[in-house]
């Protein structure tokens, strides 16, 4: 960029654009100054995309169109949020509202053509294998993308063991995973529908567990001891403990044998872990009544505490 002849280094308007990351309208306003700052505000403008309930129902259709016309703007796509609302009194109705939104054809056409993706964070508040085939397809194909490492999936049932891993299986390249509120098992289907087997192309995948994902960053919140049992410590689990490096788990459980099954765990990761997070309710039982009682606590840097 040129005023009267002197012209700024790109290295300053870069860091100048940086500091502007988080002003939506000044990067807009920005990105119409010169062409040679449009990939900088882009960068900012499209590093993390939202579409839930809480969206009108036309923004999925106009990012497409955006896209469609400037197809470098997928190179921007770094963080993607989608899914359902929060636990709150307007659940059901903003669930609907994503329902809607999750099965147009539009919104899979978009999904599919982003290529750079980082990061990906589902709230389901639905079993897996309720949603439609053209909706899982373009979840598996973000998964799969080389760039891809960070997955969070909140308020997740899935009618197996299986179920889950082959879900799991299609990231290439995993290193962080947040799992929040997971349900495995048709005996855990918290919706009272009856979609409690693999369809049939997760089906191809039961039993291929063929790679092992050496995660640095595990957490697990509100999750069922089971989950943490019979999937991530089971025989078939896609996940090497033995790499990670942060552990977080946060539950609440009156299942006593949770302890044993968090100590299995720890010691698992004892060689690499560095820092771990432990938040636990259990209901400790006097006379008829019941008290929650709250475990907590937090080590940074404890290579040298766990043996």
């Amino acid at each position: 960029m040129s005023f009267s002849g002197f012209t700024l280094p790109t290295e300053l308007t870069d860091i100048i654009i940086d500091l502007l990351r988080d002003d939506t309208t000044c990067l807009r306003r920005c990105s119409l100054v010169c062409k040679a700052w449009i990939p900088p505000t882009r960068r900012h403008l499209f590093h993390e995309i939202s579409i839930g309930p809480n969206d009108d129902s036309g923004k999925h259709e106009r990012l497409l169109q955006l896209v469609l016309s400037s197809p470098d703007i997928v190179q921007f796509i770094r963080c993607l949020l989608l899914g359902g609302a929060e636990n709150g009194e307007d659940m059901v109705l903003r669930s609907r509202a994503w329902a809607r939104i999750r099965e147009t054809q539009s919104l899979h056409r978009l999904l599919s053509m982003l290529s750079k993706v980082q990061s990906l964070s589902l709230t389901n508040h639905l079993p897996w294998n309720n949603y439609s085939l053209g909706f899982r397809h373009s979840i598996k194909s973000i998964l799969r993308l080389p760039s891809f490492t960070h997955l969070e999936l909140r308020h997740c049932y899935f009618a197996s063991s299986h179920c889950f891993t082959s879900l799991i299986c299609n990231c290439s390249a995993l290193n962080r995973l947040l799992l929040w509120n997971i349900e495995i098992g048709p005996h855990r289907n918290p919706f009272g529908t009856d979609s409690d087997e693999c369809s049939e192309d997760e089906d191809a995948h039961v039993g291929q567990v063929d790679r092992r994902y050496r995660l640095n960053d595990l957490r697990m919140d509100w999750c069922s001891p089971s989950t943490i049992r019979d999937w991530l410590l089971g025989s078939q689990s896609p996940i090497d403990t033995t790499s990670i490096r942060i552990l977080r788990i946060i539950m609440d459980s009156s299942d006593y044998g949770l302890y044993t099954t968090v100590n299995k765990l720890i010691k698992s990761t004892s060689h690499s872990l560095r820092e771990v997070t432990l938040s636990i309710g259990v209901i400790v039982n006097q006379g008829d009544a019941g008290t929650n009682l709250l475990i907590m606590f937090h080590i940074a840097h404890c290579n040298h505490f766990i043996r």
